[in-house]
């Protein structure tokens, strides 16, 4: 988080992916240690707006497409629980 504050304007977009601390595996979205709620948080903010790219590597118990629809899915929810 703080390098994108830092460096934000220099920033065209985020890839977005939850891990573990410490160069840890990646995980299924919401399971990790990665900060997705004030990352979007920050990617919504009224300065100019960035793209988060999702990325998908972890091994998952669905067909690819259906692992991504999660991680999509949970995204949509994290923005729409912090609007409210």
């Amino acid at each position: 988080m703080a390098e994108l504050r830092e460096y934000r304007s220099r920033v065209s977009y985020v890839l977005l992916k939850d891990r573990l601390r410490n160069g840890g595996a990646s995980q299924p979205f919401g399971e990790g240690d990665t900060p997705i709620r004030e990352v979007l948080s920050a990617l919504a903010s009224p300065a100019p707006g960035l793209s988060a790219l999702v990325e998908y590597d972890y091994i998952g118990l669905r067909s690819s497409v259906d692992e991504l629809k999660a991680c999509l899915a949970y995204c949509r929810t994290t923005t729409t629980t912090r609007s409210r």
